[in-house]
């Protein structure tokens, strides 16, 4: 299955590029269709629709209450050589497989349940991250408990406001570099076209650029003060700037627990503590 899945996607791209084409909306409905066929994911993803961002570094975005991906197909530059118009076009595919990990992480919260024996840490990562998607529904009224007006009214919103869900998105904005939902689907999509050029020895060129990026996705968000014996994790950091702490004790002692089962590169993906040398190693790799 994961080999059709690379398959297919690399026919796409090197179709379009040996013609000397960007791609398309239509190709952008291929990749859609071919990841639905692979995450089973149809349910959370509307389809896609061209748009135009005012971000001149935004290609694409996820729509969560539609479940649509938009794309602005012109931030896609021509360009006379194959290898130029490859990059652009795996450049394009890795975001819009972002945006499609991020409707896989909407199906992975919808379709399992949070109780009170918390076990997965990626989910818990994730139901924290889009803590504002509950309150998407304008049809229900919002019944907010203490924690959450006064979680709420420590990001400086109002509790009541008839845009509720888009305020808080807007304010956790501020925290992109460090959200977890956004770390894991860059590593995700990183890490997917890597495996594909890979398995084709196709482009070694496109796939160092890409593999700077990963180290550079790995290790964002970690850093080290003066003072500190160790790097702080971004997603102990995402927690610590939302005023999380019942939720940061939680995380802390999940990771705890799973200690054993969690290897370095595991430990990168989520954005938790990970080994200070390695975490060293590759903000060296980056910026080589």
């Amino acid at each position: 299955m994961e080999e059709k899945f690379y398959s297919d996607l690399y026919d796409i791209i090197y179709d379009r590029s040996f013609k000397g084409k960007t791609l398309s909306i239509s190709d952008f409905k291929s990749i859609i269709s071919i990841y639905n066929k692979r995450f089973k994911t149809n349910k959370y993803i509307g389809g896609v629709k061209e748009t135009n961002f005012d971000n001149e570094k935004q290609f694409g975005a996820y729509v969560f209450n539609s479940g649509f991906i938009k794309v602005d197909s012109n931030k896609i530059k021509d360009n006379s050589s194959f290898e130029g118009i490859f990059g652009y076009n795996i450049e394009a595919l890795h975001t819009v497989l972002h945006e499609l990990h991020h409707a896989n992480q909407m199906k992975k919260l919808q379709e399992t349940k949070i109780c009170g024996d918390i076990s997965d840490i990626e989910l818990y990562l994730l139901a924290n991250a889009y803590f504002y998607t509950k309150y998407m529904d304008d049809k229900k009224k919002v019944i907010l408990n203490d924690w959450d007006i006064k979680t709420i009214t420590s990001f400086g919103i109002n509790p009541r406001s008839s845009t509720l869900a888009e305020d808080i998105k807007n304010y956790m904005m501020n925290y992109y570099y460090i959200n977890p939902a956004e770390r894991m689907a860059e590593i995700k999509s990183l890490s997917q076209i890597n495996a594909m050029l890979l398995k084709y020895r196709a482009n070694w060129n496109q796939m160092e650029i890409l593999n700077n990026k990963l180290y550079k996705e790995l290790v964002r968000g970690y850093n080290k003060g003066p003072k500190d014996l160790c790097y702080n994790s971004p997603s102990i950091q995402f927690f610590r700037k939302l005023f999380f702490k019942k939720e940061m004790d939680v995380l802390q002692n999940l990771v705890y627990s799973h200690r054993d089962e969690l290897n370095n590169s595991k430990r990168l993906y989520l954005g938790i503590h990970a080994d200070d040398e390695i975490v060293k190693k590759l903000m060296k790799s980056r910026n080589n």
